[in-house]
């Protein structure tokens, strides 16, 4: 019975503490979700909606008329004659592609030399690295 009890007992300390953490997480979304009404608001006032309509629209307008444009260039007669020649590429994309090249180039360098390294550790007792190789005539020919 008294096993019992202490039983309930634990249960009953545990089911409140975990009723304090849940009470606790729900008074802290109630917080966030003040916040996020609270910003809401203050983007949705005229200035601010007006600006971010504003700027939303002029990238969805230069995007538009960008993609117009090369369909046109694309279907032209005269785009069909001119060679077609890739743009050139700015200091930053060059340098982006060069550093990707260089970290592909390592990579697979690394992952070479680890196989090298387990395929020559596997065989019997190869050392890793070569070791010098020393003059017939220094080594002891007596035993021959």
């Amino acid at each position: 019975m008294n096993e019992t009890a202490s039983r309930v007992g634990a249960l009953e300390a545990r089911a409140a503490q975990t009723r304090a953490q849940l009470a606790h997480t729900l008074d802290e979304l109630d917080e966030r979700k003040g916040r996020l009404i609270q910003a809401a608001k203050t983007v949705s006032k005229p200035p601010t909606s007006i600006i971010v309509g504003a700027v939303v629209g002029v990238a969805a307008t230069t995007f538009i008329v960008q993609r117009l444009r090369a369909r046109r260039r694309r279907s032209s007669f005269r785009g069909l004659l001119e060679a077609r020649t890739r743009p050139e590429q700015g200091i930053v994309a060059r340098g982006l592609q060069s550093a990707g090249l260089s970290l592909l180039k390592l990579l697979a360098q690394r992952l070479g030399a680890r196989g090298v390294e387990r395929l020559l550790g596997r065989a019997d007792g190869l050392p890793l690295v070569p070791q010098p190789l020393t003059p017939a005539y220094c080594t002891s020919t007596a035993g021959l």
